[in-house]
């Protein structure tokens, strides 16, 4: 099997079998590489990101790393991002968001 190294989708499906045989480490950077080919810079393909950056978001989820899963999850979903200037007595819900209200 060859990779068509400028094909996003070629890099979500190597993301998704790296993770599936475990070697989370391996598939962090073809998930990434896949979401900088899908993104408008790149071919721009929006199913290609998103699909991308759901499974950095599962990916990055089963590493800890809930702050950059949270952030990923919100672009993918087209969600905006919590308003900084939101002070912290508002309860942030957004790691828990899964469809965006548009």
């Amino acid at each position: 099997i060859v990779l068509q190294t400028n094909h996003a989708g070629s890099w979500v499906v190597k993301g998704r079998l790296l993770s599936e045989l475990g070697r989370k480490e391996e598939a962090l950077p073809a998930y990434s590489t896949a979401v900088h080919l899908a993104s408008p810079s790149g071919s721009g393909d929006g199913m290609v990101l998103k699909d991308a950056l759901l499974g950095r978001v599962r990916l990055l989820h089963g590493l800890g790393r809930e702050q950059e899963a949270a952030a990923d999850n919100l672009r993918a979903l087209r969600i905006p991002a919590r308003d900084p200037a939101a002070t912290p007595n508002f309860i942030d819900l957004s790691s828990y968001y899964n469809a965006s209200l548009k």
